[in-house]
């Protein structure tokens, strides 16, 4: 908003104060006409000030008690406090929300981690249990003590080469 606007709600501030103490000189008279008939869309408001105060001061004096002032402040006091306690208790509640959802996001993380553990376990063990049968399905080794005498076996097992000579003179 402009200076001349933040002036301009100020005189209508000003004015407006002035109608409700009803005690208005001519002067304050003449400048409230000259700022309605600038202001048009303002008068109806002014028209209700005006049955307003009218109103207001019909209504008799009433006493007020001498600790009137005491007891307001004590109500704004209380009321003060009030809510402060509810702004305690609403940061409360968030931080403990806070707290239990990184609670359960941390058991859900461990527990996965776990889960992920177990099946890497059991995967391993499944790979040891095919290595384990692989070498279960291999014919078993022959005796150390036959393996002693492997040359003299495997010497005895060789058959000559043919004689072609032979053969030749057989046919």
């Amino acid at each position: 908003m402009n200076e001349s606007g933040m002036s301009e709600n100020h005189n209508q501030d000003r004015i407006r104060e002035l109608t409700w103490r009803g005690n208005l000189s001519p002067a304050q008279q003449e400048e409230l006409k000259t700022w309605l008939a600038a202001h048009p869309e303002e008068r109806e408001s002014f028209a209700l000030d005006a049955i307003l105060t009218a109103s207001l001061e019909k209504l008799p004096d009433t006493p007020v008690s001498s600790n009137f002032t005491t007891r307001v402040l004590e109500q704004a006091q209380f009321e003060r406090q009030v809510a402060q306690r509810e702004a305690n208790r609403t940061s409360f509640v968030f931080r403990w929300r806070w707290l239990i959802r990184t609670a359960t996001a941390v058991v859900l993380v461990a527990a996965a981690g776990i889960t992920w553990k177990q099946i890497q376990s059991a995967r391993a063990a499944e790979e040891m249990a095919r290595s384990v049968t692989l070498v279960s399905e291999i014919p078993s080794l022959p005796n150390p003590e036959l393996l002693r005498d492997f040359e003299v076996i495997q010497a005895l097992n060789q058959t000559p080469p043919a004689d072609m000579e032979l053969l030749a003179l057989l046919k």
